[in-house]
């Protein structure tokens, strides 16, 4: 479903003139300025949303998170080796 808004003849042709630069059309400008404003300010809460978001999958989301407690525990390991060899 669509809308209408209306604009002055000089804001139109000011929106086509940016649209035509950025080789868009007007609505396609318009579309992507009204998609950047809603996510400029968007803080998350949860990192897998924020993946999300950006068009992650539940399953790269879910390797992501295998990978990180891979290296998580490797570090981990690597800290008791190095504390046992000082003692």
């Amino acid at each position: 479903m669509g809308h209408t808004t209306e604009l002055s003849e000089q804001s139109y042709e000011t929106l086509k003139a940016v649209a035509h630069t950025t080789g868009q059309t007007p609505e396609a400008l318009l579309e992507t300025l009204i998609d950047e404003a809603s996510h400029k300010w968007y803080v998350y809460d949860d990192l897998d949303d924020f993946f999300r978001s950006i068009g992650a999958t539940e399953e790269e989301i879910r390797d992501s998170e295998a990978i990180f407690q891979a290296r998580e525990q490797a570090f981990q390991a690597q800290q008791e080796a190095s504390n046992d060899a000082n003692l």
